[in-house]
């Protein structure tokens, strides 16, 4: 499995992403519909390019919570854990006001 720049440790090879802590059925099936199955998934294409492909190519309109969520799975810490600093960083490369949550 790759390795996401922010993350220290590695997660299974092939954990489906409804196992990866965070992420539920509702996350699951979203991220399925853009082809990411499983924690190398979505570590090969990075949280943030799997929230832009949810926004642009699906009906789904995801909030940034879910953002959160699939950044802090990568990194295997909980959501409300996240670096501040790559949150600010995230909101930034999105164009997303500072302060917004969803």
């Amino acid at each position: 499995m790759n390795r996401h720049p922010d993350r220290s440790g590695e997660l299974p090879s092939g954990l489906p992403v409804e196992r990866m802590r965070n992420l539920g059925p509702a996350s699951a099936r979203m991220l399925r519909s853009i082809d990411v199955h499983t924690a190398d998934d979505l570590a090969d294409i990075g949280a943030l390019a799997a929230f832009i492909r949810l926004r642009a190519e699906t009906t789904h309109s995801p909030s940034l919570n879910l953002l959160w969520a699939m950044e802090a799975s990568l990194l295997d810490i909980d959501w409300r854990d996240l670096p501040p600093a790559l949150m600010a960083r995230r909101r930034e490369q999105l164009g997303e006001p500072m302060g917004t949550d969803n």
